[in-house]
């Protein structure tokens, strides 16, 4: 990030594992990495803007929703799909679903993590 805003950014302690710029609001974006999920905005160089509280897994991938700006999307290790709607709640997920019975890290995640992407750009995850 140091490259973008030219100063050091407070980030995830962790590897940063995924980032997505969000469809309608194309200064902001999300970021899943270590135990949070960060949202950033450009003409916010400080800090992120909003973030998670620390989750007790891993997290793999936090994607928007492609309909409603407000929604995102963080597929954690433990097979969990938490869906947030900022709009209704900052500080806990609107709908929380055992997606998967392994965790994501196992070889059969590859299917999860095409349904995923694939989620993310049709208008099946509203």
């Amino acid at each position: 990030m140091q490259e973008k805003f030219g100063v050091p950014v407070a980030s995830h302690i962790g590897p940063v594992r995924s980032i997505e710029r969000n469809y309608s609001f194309l200064k902001n974006y999300i970021t899943a990495g270590d135990w949070t999920v960060r949202i950033w905005s450009e003409d916010c160089k400080e800090s992120s803007i909003i973030w998670t509280s620390f989750y007790k897994c891993e997290l793999i991938k936090a994607l928007w929703s492609p309909v409603k700006p407000s929604v995102f999307f963080v597929a954690r290790n433990d097979g969990v799909l938490d869906a947030w709607d900022l709009i209704l709640d900052q500080n806990k997920p609107a709908c929380t679903t055992q997606v998967y019975y392994n965790n994501f890290l196992d070889p059969q995640y590859q299917f999860m993590q095409f349904w995923l992407h694939w989620s993310s750009h049709s208008e099946c995850l509203e």
